[in-house]
């Protein structure tokens, strides 16, 4: 609330064109602030080191958040294991250019990616109803996420 003010005192007839003259304080109340630290990479390094040594399965997609990700779970000493999804559709590989990244990004961070070939074309024609009873959705590149992480073996600590 601005105002240190009862809206009811204005009345519902005058919710427009309230009646102002019962105010008597007129001080804006500010929240108190907090200190927000604005450099992710520092953030998201406190955070990584705060868990618990274990075995991690990171999605691993190609991109750079991804890739950030991975190389701060490697900084922190962390146990992961990169999962590559590689979506294909009548047999071309629609994100070749995304994992033109996975050897370069993988060996800086010293891991062995394990890869998931998933048919997308199979995955909208006979799974699409079983996959969003799970997870509902209809869209199809949530459906796809879904599969990536039915084919992750248990053991692992989804990041």
């Amino acid at each position: 609330m601005l105002f240190d003010y009862n809206i009811n005192n204005c009345g519902w007839n005058n919710f427009l064109d309230p009646d102002w003259h019962n105010i008597t304080d007129y001080k804006i109340r500010y929240q108190k602030p907090k200190y927000i630290n604005l450099n992710y990479r520092d953030e998201l390094h406190n955070a990584v080191s705060a868990l618990p040594d274990d075995n991690y399965a990171i999605l691993y997609s190609g991109g750079i958040d991804s890739a950030i990700v991975m190389q701060t779970f490697y900084n922190c000493n962390k146990t992961f294991t990169p999962f590559v999804a590689e979506f294909w559709l009548n047999g071309k590989l629609l994100n070749e250019y995304e994992l033109s990244f996975e050897k370069e990004d993988c060996s800086q961070c010293n891991a062995t990616p394990v890869r998931i070939k998933l048919d997308v074309k199979q995955i909208l024609t006979k799974e699409l109803d079983r996959l969003c009873n799970i997870f509902p959705t209809w869209h199809p590149e949530r459906i796809c996420q879904m599969c990536i992480l039915e084919n992750i073996p248990k053991g692992y600590i989804l990041v």
